[in-house]
């Protein structure tokens, strides 16, 4: 079983719950080193590593089944590889995964930080229609 932080789209439980099979305990997170930013040419955000930044909150899911990310991995496509990390949760540190741009995919990395409050109130719903099942 794997432990998973998420900190876009999947963060929704419009976007999380028809990928997913089982109900997962979720929690709160925050991913220190990590700035999140928008991505060119669409409305989600992709991670990138970064000393000088002081991270940001997202959810961490535990204990999720193989098939459940399976379906995880085939939604986030081919621009995101799985990672290890830890982030820190109101019960302590947690090791999880976590989706980042594959290399070649780190320059699509606008310079301004994703907001999820922007993107649930203007965005959401036209991804969903885009990128929903």
């Amino acid at each position: 079983m794997t432990n998973l932080f998420v900190y876009g789209s999947l963060i929704y439980p419009e976007v999380w719950q028809p990928l997913v099979s089982k109900t997962y305990r979720a929690s709160p997170a925050f991913l220190p080193h990590y700035s999140r930013h928008s991505v060119l040419f669409d409305s989600y955000p992709i991670a990138l590593a970064n000393r000088r930044a002081c991270g940001f909150l997202g959810t961490a899911y535990v204990n999720l089944a193989a098939e459940d990310l399976r379906s995880l991995d085939e939604f986030e496509g081919v621009m995101y590889e799985k990672c290890a990390c830890e982030v820190i949760t109101p019960k302590g540190l947690l090791m999880a995964q976590l989706y980042l741009p594959k290399a070649q995919f780190q320059v699509l990395a606008r310079s301004d930080h994703w907001n999820p409050m922007l993107f649930r109130r203007n965005q959401l719903s036209q991804f969903l229609v885009r990128h929903g099942k």
